[in-house]
């Protein structure tokens, strides 16, 4: 029997606390390299042409994790998001629900000989892990508990470097800070250790400029918005045009809201320590503009957006995959909601052949128009029924 050895998309940084997570267990991980045009170029050849972007880039993820020596690829569906009682989002129209399995399809068809482990399908994450490792239920918490910790730092490190980086004297000194801090987290597997982390001192040693920044909310596509190479580093770009970044939808929230089991979550909520706006709220947010939900993250996109103006925020940006369901739908509702509140929001669709020079003529018309309006000081209006 040949010796499996485990591959997994890459999404942002959550490819980190997934290895530490495995090699604690005794599995042997191959992480893809980074992402580039010519992955997004393999993906795009065996894909489906109307497929999203994320489907495409996940494929030629797993083609060049192939030439790596993996054998196995590894998929994570929450078969509970989506499900009569998870109406928030994650399932519904969206097809990433049904990613594994047409990515088993694209590679049979591309002639590839590879294994499929899609994690979560029928709810039973720990029954899984136990049978691909061989370990107790106790170890596997064990590893649990140190990967979540690892992702709620990953995701606090991530965000102090969207602050530092509007308003750094020295372009570039924030993304060598935040590579060295992630190396950081990455060499520790000890929850112990995790838990003593200052994150600040990563940022320690930059230069700041007395400046009063934008501040930019950024909602849509949960894949786009944690994947630099996917949505053409939109962060960084917009941190070097003197905008603080902030996203309410990350890794963590997603585990929160969609927890694999009631027990698991609950422990992964205490190891995360993060306090997520349940969903009945999110639903209540958003209800003067959508009443139901659409699948993937539609309606976070909406509620999202209406916290980032009563957070008085000066604009939001709304990014999507073209093709994207869920966020299309919703796209019209946030014009509206842009329009009645006189609140800018600037909508992104990205595929395998959007360029980042475009996108980023798009970001700095955006910003600038955001300034201007800041500068005359023009008057946002009050929410309905305010």
């Amino acid at each position: 029997m040949k010796e499996r050895i485990f591959t997994l998309p890459l999404c942002g940084n959550s490819w980190m606390p997934f290895k530490t997570a495995a090699e604690k267990l005794g599995v042997q991980v191959v992480v893809p390299p980074p992402i580039t045009n010519e992955t997004i170029a393999l993906g795009a050849r065996y894909s489906p042409e109307g497929i999203c972007l994320p489907f495409k880039v996940i494929i030629g993820n797993y083609l060049q994790a192939l030439d790596q020596g993996a054998n196995t690829m590894m998929f994570y569906i929450n078969s509970r998001a989506g499900s009569k009682n998870h109406g928030g989002g994650g399932g519904g129209m969206c097809r990433l629900r049904h990613y594994g399995h047409l990515q088993q399809l694209v590679m049979k068809r591309a002639g590839v000989d590879v294994d499929f482990l899609i994690l979560g399908e029928n709810g039973g994450l720990i029954g899984q892990i136990k049978e691909v490792t061989g370990r107790g239920t106790w170890e596997i918490i064990q590893a649990l508990r140190v990967a979540i910790k690892k992702v709620r730092l990953i995701e606090m490190t991530e965000e102090l470097s969207w602050r530092y980086r509007a308003v750094e004297k020295h372009p570039g000194a924030t993304s060598k800070a935040l590579n060295k801090g992630l190396e950081v987290l990455q060499g520790i597997d000890s929850f112990k250790e995790l838990d003593g982390l200052n994150l600040e001192s990563f940022f320690a040693g930059i230069e700041t400029v007395e400046r009063e920044p934008l501040r930019i909310g950024v909602v849509g596509e949960f894949y786009l918005l944690l994947e630099p190479a996917s949505n053409c580093h939109i962060y960084e770009m917009l941190g070097e045009l003197g905008a603080e970044v902030h996203r309410h939808l990350g890794l963590g929230e997603a585990i929160l809201r969609y927890p694999p089991g009631f027990v698991l979550g609950k422990l992964m909520a205490w190891w995360l320590n993060q306090s997520i706006p349940p969903r009945s709220e999110t639903a209540k947010i958003a209800e003067p503009y959508l009443t139901c939900s659409v699948g993937g993250h539609g309606r976070e996109s909406v509620a999202d957006t209406i916290r980032f103006y009563e957070a008085g925020y000066d604009g939001v940006l709304h990014l999507l995959p073209m093709g994207c369901m869920p966020e299309v739908t919703v796209r019209p509702i946030l014009r509206k909601i842009s329009e009645d509140y006189n609140f800018p929001v600037l909508t992104l669709s990205f595929d395998e052949v959007i360029s980042e020079g475009a996108i980023r003529i798009r970001i700095e018309t955006f910003v600038d128009v955001i300034r201007l309006r800041k500068e005359r000081g023009e008057r946002r209006h009050a929410l309905p029924g305010s």
